[in-house]
């Protein structure tokens, strides 16, 4: 997620909001919404505008766990 709290999915930018900035979430598709979650709750629920398939993924800040 961006720093300012955004995400874009199949073409349509998501806001989550600041408190959620940096962090990694997941994503889930369904036929008429997208839905955020941090963990196992969601973040939140928008309507889907795109009728086309999902056919490319790309993720920019990864997070990567150092051993201690």
């Amino acid at each position: 997620m961006s720093i300012n709290g955004s995400i874009q999915v199949a073409g349509q930018r998501i806001q989550v909001g600041k408190v959620h900035a940096r962090k990694l979430v997941s994503v889930a598709l369904d036929e008429h919404t997208i839905t955020v979650y941090d963990a196992d709750s969601p973040l939140t629920a928008v309507p889907r505008r795109s009728t086309t398939d999902l056919n490319r993924t790309k993720a920019k800040h990864q997070i990567t766990a150092t051993a201690r």
